[in-house]
């Protein structure tokens, strides 16, 4: 039975479970995904992400990050690092579908950013005169 003066622990803080990471601890990895993952969801759909395509999205960006650790090195805040990552994941998503090498998804997504780029801020139309 807990004691009722007893303050719950606090979370470990980042960079705690980067050092745990770092020497193989899958569990605090885990906890990092947990912690950051909604955020990151968030950050790419914001940015443009197809919905469809977001939970694929922050996976590839967890298993970049997962794969690049050992180049963290604490000079930013982890999530930071991670929005970093995940804006480039959506970069590379944006130039595979410009290729037409991937889904009907990054597809429309391609066609909607060609479109939104290529639109022209105003259009004015042309007066019409009357020749009576």
């Amino acid at each position: 039975m807990a004691h009722p003066h007893m303050v719950p622990a606090a979370p470990p803080p980042d960079a705690a479970l980067i050092r745990a990471w770092q020497g193989g601890d899958e569990q605090a990895a885990a906890e990092l995904v947990g912690r950051h993952a909604r955020p990151l969801a968030r950050f790419l759909a914001g940015a443009g992400a197809p919905e469809a395509d977001v939970d694929d999205l922050v996976q590839e960006t967890f298993i970049r990050a997962f794969r690049s650790v050992d180049r963290f090195r604490g000079q930013c805040q982890f999530r930071t690092w991670l929005l970093t990552i995940g804006g480039n994941v959506l970069k590379d998503f944006g130039r595979r579908a410009a290729r037409g090498r991937c889904c009907r998804s990054m597809k429309a997504f391609a066609i909607g950013l060609e479109t939104r780029m290529s639109m022209p801020r105003r259009v004015k139309p042309k007066r019409c005169s009357r020749r009576d």
